[in-house]
């Protein structure tokens, strides 16, 4: 065993942390704040080695953490075994002595073990950083420091050295970066030290830019690298060591910033904070409140406190808070008034997060009060269990049988020790069930004994639920908190995946208690929505798909006898008989309740407890069943868990048993005890329970995705599933908490429309996304006060609209469906108009409010395409094209298509022929030819049936596609005259399909313009058109004819015509990286219809790293050997490589060799200037993008004060907001930083149209920018018609602009810009954003995105994206802009910014 940091003595010399010592923090403390984000933590770290008289007073740790470390030594331990390992001496090494070790040694490559070192004083960084005090750091000890040595012949040495950390984790966190980076800060200049005081020795120290932590492997006994750019990490963890860490330390403990919440479970100053936070009333009063609502509300404190600059009483925050509900004087509003009508954005997250009653405020009451205005309030100053109010629709009403779940994992091994079932019902002698298992060491493996035991307690529940016939049995499965949802979950699918397993019992298991998206790992897939919901067969089905549908709903034994009326009259009755798990008649509502349902979840979202920070099942029992605080004890959040452990760990097995089934029990007191006070406030407000919680468990079936026996097309359905499960749950959780308050009133009917009516926006208006040609009626509008949208049923309308809105049984005249047409800003303020559905709706002098709803025509298109395809699979000799593509598309990409090498010959004649008319013609731009890597693209096209194009953004991957499809009629007509070729073009998106079907039809333009071509004859009969709902027979089209259409309208086609693919030789897909698989298939079913699919060809062009599919569901990255990536695009999908790894799994390294046989990549970038191309060729690694357009910017004649901003010689430019308030930037509501952010973008605008050719785009990662940008260029009255496009991201994909402002200034709100690191630095978003220039790139910065917290750099896709935002910046003219936030107007004249910016840029040389 090699010794630990404790064990190893500190040698005469080192400066020893003792008594004596300020203090000191080590890289566990640096680690462990990124773990709790605690400043505090910090510095009572530091104050307790400085007070500490010896080392045992600050090395004693929890059971729990011991459990943790031995994990973490045995992990290392384990690493060990086969390395070759050069081990350190049993003290404190210097950098000379480690050096002497290694070169001593005569191995190249090799590990060091067991050395620690006493850190370096930084004194040079911390006073590079001009920090007010430095910091003291304690001996480190890296777990292994793999070393390259080489000695060239004049015996120089060169060291490369590089710093691993094993660690026993389920994946690589921001607190292993920050540990090892540390080490390597440390150690470079430990090492650079020794270079100075040795400057003749023959030895180059090299650190190695890579960080690796070493993490077990899900299958496999060799660690997973989870690897780092050091470089990356070593700006920020200098700024948070050397700036950020002094300034901490360098405070009074009392001005440190710090939260108490659950993230401090298990903390060693954990009592001491929270005796603080009851002492001074701490807005930690308030439990389970986030870190990034705490701090929210302590900028809206400040926020109204500067506003109320005359308030300058010092005040507990808890009734600093309740104080804004309330006003000083009569006759005024109450600050929260006041914030209402600025900012309503801000207001609404605090009514949301106080469950502010807004009536209650209205009374404007002075002075003591009852604290009627806010429950949350209420229960934290007067120390009582408050209701909420609120509906929940996590938590069943009622159930027959409930069934406790209590789970006891081991720490150190991951394993499960002890398990409680215990099943309770309402009717005794129902069913009732109470057992407890631990692990001992006659049986230490208690898993396959709990998958046993609860697969029995469904299989009596099964039973029961069929002796009672047509009788409903509600069931419902309870665990204690989220954790141990996360755990059964994790336990019950590695079950699953397990060889030994007992299938069966698995089965029943996941199909009972899961609806995550992880059981997609697994071969076993719940069903989700009732067949009848999503398959509803039409009358005008043949016979034939009649009887085949019966099969799949009806079994194998059906009736197969009868006339189609017969059989078709049996399908329905099949379909209505499939088990649905929730009870008739339910609403759309209850698809919420989950399976497994978490109590403390429950509770957070119903009860204000008075239990500061944060609390678990003993306080719940304490307040929700005893009424009261009892414990004189500080048992806290998860301290049973750890009360379990520390019985079993100490071999005491009757007492872990007797733990595990009080903690059973206490789970159902507090369920009961819950639901008793619900009761009991209903009664009092007179009201029903079904107000509070709408739900009842759910009807006991245990029901599988088995319509399709293929496993790919089972998941695929689960998919579409829980898809549709997704967007309604966040349809319904918007409508619950009022997350998008769109607030309307009724003005007037739209003259000469029978369905269209004007309303005025009182507020929401970043919310309104007009959508005037596709009237889907995706909102409900429905009027103020009625909770018509509380109870609307989704489900029963997600593929309709209806004139009449039917809730329970009841026609409601206080809804109707509604689509917005258009908005608009005059003199009266901003108005939308609005198509109704709304017969019987009153709306003259109402007001109402505007609410999301679930549409959706295409989920069972998905459902139908995917059961035929799978019927085809077991009927058929040969396997559909789409499960062969998903089987191994390598293979099936690689078969030859006949005529290939005619074609080819061809293609080379015609390649000749084209460039000569050019020359001739003395034409500059040569539409018709393919240039450089499109030529061999095409020549990749012919050879191949299945050709995957890819390029990055401006490469011409639609324009390579519009010719490919051009020349392969070309060929045909020529090869085969009279012989039909036609081709169906497909992509995610209506733009792209214009985009296609408009570049084509130039290229037909230009190629019938031609005269006298030999063998022209085809152009005659050439057609290019788009598929729409009048689409003839196909065998009535041109013989060479091209038709783009959505996948959905090709399918519709194909369903009246369904040997349509009969017609059609060749699939075309654009935007591939945007198409989810299951969309591809209705495609590519399209194409094989009615025919063998032998010689039909598919081309898929896209760029995995720009935006993937919008997917409103979170799904597994893994999969097993072999299995398709199939939750992400269709093309990410089929580009895999020589071995059949997916390409999206091995990082963003571009090269043929990496992506694979059937990728061909476009090299010439034809969008581009140089310099924007050089950049974005950055994020393609590997990648050798030629630039073909030249770097000169085309503008008109500029005045002076404009030359030094757009006259500079760079394509790219970085606009870093500085805005100029008096109040602390943070404290400033979010909205404000959005309209600074507006008001300087509109400047820019203005300033581009006045002296720019083209267009320019606005791309807002917000719909909230979006909206006030829009706002700014209205009120600027700034008219470019066609020119200026202001819009998201996703909807900007594809399309491209001479000039694009990308808008990230929002992030001058830091605290909001923290709180959203996924969303800024999202790799694909970026890239697209900062790639549609043609001319120049402006980003809109902060200096927050330049100098982010280390937390960036958590995933490896935000470090990606953080270096490229990082490349932009240092290749661009940088420009500082000060602006005001407060007080300046939007009509600021221009003159006076461009000045500025003038002024700025030529001070920078660059004017």
């Amino acid at each position: 065993m090699y010794p630990s940091l404790a064990d190893i003595p500190i040698p005469h010399g080192v400066p020893a942390k003792d008594a004596t010592s300020p203090g000191y923090l080590t890289a566990t403390d640096l680690a462990r704040f990124h773990v709790h984000f605690c400043r505090k933590l910090l510095w009572l770290s530091n104050d307790k080695r400085r007070r500490a008289k010896n080392r045992k007073e600050f090395t004693e740790v929890s059971l729990w953490d011991q459990a943790r470390f031995r994990k973490g030594t045995r992990w290392e331990d384990q690493l060990r075994v086969g390395l070759e390992l050069l081990h350190g001496p049993p003290h404190i090494i210097s950098a000379g002595e480690l050096i002497g070790l290694i070169t001593l040694d005569t191995r190249k490559h090799f590990y060091v073990v067991d050395v620690a070192f006493a850190s370096p004083s930084f004194s040079r960084q911390f006073a590079s950083k001009r920090s007010i005090r430095t910091v003291s750091f304690g001996t480190f000890k890296p777990d292994f420091l793999e070393i390259w040595k080489h000695t060239d012949e004049g015996n120089f040495t060169q060291i490369r050295w590089r710093v691993i950390d094993a660690k026993a984790s389920r994946k690589v966190k921001i607190s292993h970066q920050v540990q090892i980076g540390y080490y390597w800060l440390a150690l470079n200049e430990i090492f650079q030290e020794w270079v100075a005081e040795h400057p003749n020795r023959d030895v180059q120290l090299i650190g190695d830019d890579t960080g690796v932590v070493w993490i077990p492997s899900t299958n496999s006994r060799h660690p997973t690298s989870g690897q780092f750019s050091v470089s990356l990490l070593r700006p920020l963890l200098e700024d948070f060591l050397f700036r950020d860490v002094p300034a901490i330390l360098g405070r009074e403990l009392k001005n440190v910033p710090w939260q108490y919440n659950s993230l401090c479970s298990g903390c060693e100053f954990m009592d001491r904070c929270r005796k603080e936070v009851v002492d001074e009333e701490k807005l930690s009063m308030i439990p389970q409140l986030s870190m990034k609502d705490h701090r929210f509300l302590l900028h809206v404190l400040g926020y109204m406190r500067n506003m109320n600059s005359g308030h300058c009483a010092i005040e507990p925050e808890i009734e600093e808070l309740h104080r804004l509900l309330h006003p000083s004087k009569p006759n005024e509003l109450a600050p929260i008034e006041r914030l209402m009508e600025s900012v309503p954005g801000t207001y609404g997250r605090v009514q949301r997060l106080l469950h502010l009653n807004l009536d209650a405020v209205k009374q404007r009451k002075i002075g003591s009060c009852e604290i009627e205005e806010s429950p949350v309030l209420r229960s934290a100053i007067r120390h009582t269990v408050e209701i909420l109010g609120k509906r929940c629709l996590v938590f069943p009403r009622r159930e027959d049988v409930a069934v406790y779940l209590s789970v006891g994992i081991d720490p150190e091994t991951d394993k499960l020790f002890g398990f409680s079932i215990r099943a309770v019902s309402q009717s005794p002698g129902t069913f009732e069930f109470n057992r407890q298992v631990v692990a001992d060491a006659r049986e230490p493996d208690i898993t396959r004994m709990f998958v046993e035991t609860l697969a029995n307690v469904i299989r009596q529940l099964i039973a029961i639920k069929e002796s009672k016939e047509d009788e409903n049995l509600y069931v419902q499965f309870f665990v204690f908190d989220s954790n141990d949802q996360e755990t059964i979950t994790e336990f019950l699918v590695a079950q699953a995946c397990e060889s030994n397993a007992d299938p069966e019992s698995i089965r029943l298991c996941i199909g009972a208690l899961l609806d995550h998206s992880s059981v997609l790992l697994t071969t076993v897939q719940p069903e989700l929505l009732a067949s009848a919901l999503l398959f509803k067969p039409s009358k005008a089905l043949r016979i034939a798909e009649v009887k085949k549908y019966l099969r799949v709903f009806g079994g194998p034994d059906v009736d197969l006898s009868g006339k189609k009326e017969v059989l078709y009259a049996r399908l329905v009755e099949c379909l209505s008989r499939t088990h649905s798990s929730f009870p008739h008649g339910s609403i759309g509502l209850q698809r919420m309740l989950p399976r497994l349902v978490s109590i403390h979840a429950a509770v957070t979202e119903m009860v204000a407890i008075p239990e500061p920070g944060f609390y678990g099942l003993d306080e719940c029992v304490r307040w929700l069943v005893d009424g009261q605080s009892t414990s004189k004890e500080n048992v806290h959040g998860d301290q049973w868990l750890v009360a379990i452990y520390k019985a079993w760990k100490a071999g005491d097995v009757q007492r872990t048993s007797l733990l595990l089934q009080s903690h059973g029990e206490m789970l159902h007191r507090v369920s009961r005890g819950l639901r008793d006070r619900i009761q009991d406030y209903c009664t009092r407000k007179e009201t029903n329970m079904e107000c509070i919680l709408p739900n009842v468990a759910r009807d006991f079936h245990v029901v599988y995705i088995d319509m399709c026996k293929d496993k790919h097309l089972r998941r695929l359905l689960f998919m579409a599933q829980y898809e549709m499960i997704s967007t309604l749950k966040s349809h319904l959780l918007s409508r619950l908490h009022n997350t998008e308050p769109i607030l309307l009133s009724y003005r007037s009917k739209q003259p000469d429309s029978s369905y269209e009516y004007i309303f005025n926006v009182h507020s929401g208006l970043a919310y309104l996304d007009t959508d005037p040609d596709w009237v889907a009626y995706k909102w409900i509008l429905v009027r103020e006060g009625s909770d018509a949208d509380l109870m609307f049923d989704d489900l029963a309308y997600f593929d309709t609209n209806g004139e009449r809105l039917w809730i329970n049984g009841e026609e409601r005249r206080d809804i109707a469906f509604a689509n917005i047409m258009d908005v608009e800003v005059g003199e009266q303020g901003v108005q939308v108009r609005i198509k109704l559905r709304a017969a019987g709706c009153t709306l003259k002098g109402g007001t109402f409010r505007l609410k999301r709803r679930l549409v959706d025509f295409n989920t069972k298109k998905i459902v139908k395409t995917l059961i035929d395809i799978d019927q085809t699979a077991q009927t058929s000799t040969q396997r559909p094209l789409f499960l062969r593509m998903l089987d191994d598309v390598n293979i099936v990409g690689a078969e030859r298509p006949s005529n290939a090498e005619d074609d080819l010959r061809a293609e080379a004649r015609l390649q000749t022929f084209y460039r000569e008319v050019y020359t001739l013609s003395g034409a500059t731009e040569k539409p018709l030819l393919f240039m450089g890597s499109q030529n061999k693209a095409f020549k990749t096209i012919l050879g191949r049936s299945i050709t995957l194009v890819w390029g990055p953004p401006g490469h011409g991957k639609t324009h390579t596609l519009a010719l490919a499809a051009l020349r392969l009629i070309e060929l045909s007509g020529r090869r085969s005259p009279g012989t039909p070729f036609r081709i169906l073009m497909t992509s995610y998106t209506k733009a792209a399909l214009a985009n296609f079907t408009s570049k084509l039809q130039r290229l037909i333009d230009e190629v019938k313009s031609i005269p006298n071509m030999e063998h022209g004859d085809w152009r005659q009969q050439l057609n290019v058109g788009l598929c729409d709902d009048r689409m003839p027979s196909p065998a009535t089209l041109p013989l060479h004819s091209i038709v783009a259409g959505t996948v959905w309208k090709l399918w519709k086609w194909m369903e009246s015509n369904p040997t349509i693919g009969a017609a059609f030789d060749v699939l075309i897909i654009d935007e591939g990286s945007q198409m989810p698989v299951a969309d591809a298939a209705l495609a590519i079913s399209v194409l094989c219809s009615g025919t063998s699919n032998v010689s039909k060809r598919v081309i898929i062009a896209g760029d995995h790293l720009q935006l993937a599919p919008v997917l409103k569901g979170t799904y597994p990255k893994e999969t097993g050997p072999g299995d398709p990536q199939l939750y992400g695009s269709i093309l990410e999908c089929l580009m895999r490589g020589d071995d059949g790894e997916a390409v999206v799994l091995r990082g963003r390294r571009v090269s043929p060799d990496v992506f694979g046989p059937l990728t061909t990549m476009l090299r010439e970038n034809f969008r581009m200037v140089k310099e924007l191309c050089t950049f974005t060729n950055t994020i393609y690694r590997g990648g050798q993008f030629e630039p073909q357009r030249s770097s000169l910017v085309p503008a008109r004649s500029l005045p002076h004060t404009l030359r030094g901003l757009f006259q500079s010689t760079n394509a790219l430019l970085t606009v870093i907001l500085r805005p100029r308030s008096h109040t602390p930037l943070d404290m400033l509501p979010f909205e404000l930083h959005l309209q600074t952010e507006a008001k300087v973008v509109g400047w820019l605008v203005e300033a581009l149209l006045e002296n720019f050719e083209g267009r320019v785009f606005v791309i807002t990662p917000h719909r909230a920018q979006r909206s006030a940008v829009n706002e700014v260029l209205r009120k600027r009255q700034v008219n470019g018609g066609d020119r200026i496009r202001v819009d998201t991201v996703e909807r900007m994909q594809g399309d491209e602009a001479e000039i694009v402002i990308a808008c990230y200034g929002f992030t001058t709100h830091f605290a909001q810009f923290e709180s959203e690191l996924d969303f800024v630095f999202h790799r694909n978003r970026l890239n697209v954003a900062l790639s549609r220039a043609r001319n120049m790139c402006i980003l809109i910065a902060s200096q927050a995105i330049l100098h982010p917290p280390v937390s960036v750099l958590a995933t490896h896709e935000r470090c990606e994206a953080f270096a490229h935002v990082k490349t932009f910046v240092e290749r661009s003219a940088v420009v500082q802009w000060g602006v005001d936030m407060v007080g300046d107007d939007h009509g600021a004249p221009l003159r006076d910014v461009t000045e500025e910016l003038a002024d700025r840029m030529e001070n920078m040389g660059l004017g």
